[in-house]
């Protein structure tokens, strides 16, 4: 059956497995990571960049291409992901450039452009770049 051969490949793939963190200490580590210090600069640069995406003064020239932009909530988004891409990438501290990195996928869907900056040809991706160019 299709159960059986699932479970022989997995044998067959993975032949070795043992646990090496059960889930208390898993918790407990992620739990340590969240907690652990982010630099000020980082924090400064994801609200820099979280409230120039909003229309207003801190969007400068762009304040006119931007319809709405992301809630506070955005903020906790950008830092946790750029946690999670300075850990997927071996470090324990996220830098300015993860923030950079992750703008795009976080702020995305989370603003909109006036019918004027699309009519000129404007795209969320064009305006969050020109955003993120301006932090660090």
């Amino acid at each position: 059956t299709q159960h059986h051969t699932l479970r022989h490949l997995l044998a067959a793939v993975f032949p070795c497995t043992r646990i090496v963190v059960d889930a208390t200490g898993l918790g407990a580590g992620i739990a340590s990571w969240l907690a652990s210090v982010l630099g000020e600069s980082v924090v400064d640069a994801i609200l820099q960049l979280v409230r120039s995406a909003r229309p207003g003064p801190d969007a400068g020239d762009l304040t006119s291409k931007i319809a709405w932009g992301p809630s506070p909530r955005a903020s906790q988004a950008l830092m946790l992901v750029a946690r999670a891409r300075a850990l997927l990438e071996g470090r324990l501290a996220p830098s300015i450039d993860d923030v950079i990195a992750m703008a795009e996928p976080v702020l995305k869907h989370r603003m909109a452009l006036t019918f004027s900056a699309r009519a000129d040809g404007e795209t969320i991706g064009g305006v969050i770049a020109k955003l993120a160019s301006r932090i660090g």
